[in-house]
């Protein structure tokens, strides 16, 4: 996956990320350059979100839940 950008919560400094997998340390945005359209699933494995796409690509976004608050997703828009 290419064009993730993540956003710690409060912060201005959005950092560019590719791969499948994001590693949070605090509550932030993280945008997917995805379409809901392009979304096969959503799932929660402890902490983790896990989003899984049409074309069968796996993104696991590693602490997406914790104590200090959850984070949030968007998705690009048409």
């Amino acid at each position: 996956m290419n064009n993730i950008s993540v956003t710690p919560k409060g912060g201005t400094i959005a950092s560019q990320l590719s791969g499948s997998n994001v590693n949070l340390t605090a509550p932030s945005l993280v945008k997917l350059n995805l379409n809901q359209s392009d979304i096969k699933s959503f799932a929660r494995s402890g902490n983790d979100l896990i989003v899984t796409t049409k074309s069968g690509e796996t993104v696991v976004i590693h602490n997406f839940y914790s104590p200090a608050g959850d984070s949030d997703l968007v998705l690009q828009d048409d």
